[in-house]
């Protein structure tokens, strides 16, 4: 899930939070541990993927995350 969207719209990075409570701050490229490609980040969502046309939108989840 997505904690937080920062940074200006050339340069937005997003701090994304497991299951399991760890936290990684990543930019688009970005490789997860679960083998998805952070396709985008908007002021309004991040998008993951596997492969062309395959993306999602992951949902916004705050301090609900760390359960």
């Amino acid at each position: 899930t997505v904690e937080e969207i920062t940074g200006t719209h050339s340069g937005l990075s997003a701090v994304l939070v497991f299951p399991d409570g760890s936290h990684f701050t990543v930019r688009p490229g970005s490789i997860l541990p679960n083998g998805l490609v952070v396709v985008a980040i908007t002021g309004d969502d991040v998008r993951v993927g596997k492969g062309p046309g395959r993306d999602m939108a992951l949902p916004f989840g705050g301090s609900a995350l760390a359960k």
